[in-house]
């Protein structure tokens, strides 16, 4: 029973240290949710405009922006495509090898599986310390991230690279971009229909 003991946790470290390296960003499910809001936006009111709530001029809130107020992308936004391109064979294999593994294989789905990437390109960004040194403004709620985000960025070349990263750090962002950019188009049309 022992050797059980000490073993689980070498085969966790083993199957989750390759994810530091693993590719972090999924540009293609970034482009589908850009899409996605943008089909959304299509449907805004001739009259009707979504105005964004304003970021906090620092990074004390939980959610940093990939853009700085320059309007420049951040370091590390940047550098998650970079990170991922080096690390996407090595987090194939290694959530294959997990996957094999009874327990690591079932906890690396679901929410252990998004904390674990989001930690996982947290460090190999250089952690949240740099980070947040690297941003200079963040929301405390991210639907009012995500619809900052679409309505400020998302007609920038590079915004599916920015937006992929911003996923990769927080995935709760991934589940609500969609809906918070809705909420906020059918507020807009509703406004615009009583100021008429």
């Amino acid at each position: 029973m022992r050797s059980i003991r000490i073993l689980l946790p070498v085969l966790f470290v083993l199957a989750f240290a390759p994810l530091a390296q693993a590719s972090i960003v999924d540009v293609a499910r970034a482009v589908e949710l850009a899409q996605a809001a943008n089909r959304l936006m299509d449907r805004l009111e001739d009259d009707a405009t979504i105005v964004p709530a304003e970021p906090q001029m620092n990074t004390e809130g939980e959610f940093v922006l990939p853009y700085t107020a320059d309007g420049a992308r951040t370091e590390w936004s940047e550098s998650a495509m970079t990170a991922s391109a080096a690390g996407a064979v090595g987090g194939e294999v290694a959530g294959q090898a997990a996957s094999r593994v009874p327990f690591v294989g079932g906890f690396m789905r679901g929410g252990a599986e998004a904390r674990g990437a989001a930690a996982a390109a947290a460090a190999a960004l250089g952690g949240w310390d740099e980070i947040r040194a690297q941003s200079d403004r963040s929301f405390n709620d991210v639907d009012e991230l995500a619809v900052y985000m679409h309505v400020t960025y998302s007609g920038r070349a590079d915004y599916q690279d920015a937006l992929a990263a911003t996923v990769a750090l927080y995935p709760t962002l991934e589940d609500r971009y969609e809906k918070a950019v809705k909420a906020a188009q059918k507020a807009a049309n509703r406004e615009a229909k009583r100021n008429r």
